[in-house]
């Protein structure tokens, strides 16, 4: 039977920019099917802040944003995907990364001063043994 491992990678305050903020390093997911990130975020003077991740294949390259499409009157548009916090509160989200190597989180602000708060801890769990 294929044995789980789970991986905490980070658990850490991070600074909330006006400008794009890395939420820590580079995360090597390659031997990895999911990536958990849990959100902690006390809203402060700005509006809100976005999180996101960005793969690479190998540390050095070119980052791609997490992406998804939009459908308007038939036509479908690329645009980036994130996660948009704009209360206070405890959020997640589950990211499917089969065939992904390395993985980094980012944040902004929204608008505002940004003196918020925001807590990370991400897991990542797969079968080891693949």
């Amino acid at each position: 039977m294929p044995r789980e491992h789970i991986g905490v990678v980070l658990q850490e305050a991070i600074v909330i920019g006006g400008a794009e903020v890395a939420m820590g390093g580079l995360i090597p997911i390659g031997e990895y099917e999911w990536m958990t990130v849990f959100l902690d975020y006390v809203n402060g003077d700005e509006n809100g802040v976005f999180v996101y991740p960005k793969f690479l294949n190998r540390a050095g390259e070119i980052e791609a944003q997490w992406m998804d499409f939009a459908v308007a009157a038939g036509d479908k548009a690329p645009v980036n995907n994130r996660l948009d916090l704009t209360v206070t509160g405890n959020y997640y989200r589950t990211f499917d990364v089969r065939g992904h190597t390395l993985a980094q989180f980012f944040n902004i602000a929204d608008g505002g001063t940004p003196t918020g708060t925001l807590n990370a801890v991400i897991i990542l769990k797969g079968n080891a043994s693949r």
